[in-house]
């Protein structure tokens, strides 16, 4: 993805993340148990920073910022060449 663009950061929100199998292992690796932590629901649609930064002393910042790198490094999904051409040929919405 590159660090000008990513498709994953600890800006993204936590329930984003699991989505991907790539991220989810990030999470994994790094967080054990984060996404089946008891209070994920309440949490899930903030992000790794935003929640670091309420709760500085539940996640280590060096914690973070290597979810972050590792994050960042995953690569954006290539489109299928035909998915892209019938993305840009299709004609627009009437309506």
């Amino acid at each position: 993805a590159g660090k000008d663009n990513p498709v994953f950061s600890t800006q993204s929100p936590n329930e984003q993340i699991p989505a991907n199998p790539e991220a989810k292992a990030v999470l994994e690796r790094e967080l054990p148990g984060f996404t089946t932590h008891p209070q994920y629901e309440q949490f899930k649609a903030m992000s790794l920073e935003a929640l670091e930064a309420m709760f500085p002393n539940a996640v280590p910042h060096a914690r973070v910022k290597a979810v972050d790198v590792a994050l960042r490094a995953i690569p954006v999904p290539a489109r299928a060449p035909k998915e892209a051409a019938r993305t840009e040929a299709a004609p627009p919405d009437p309506r």
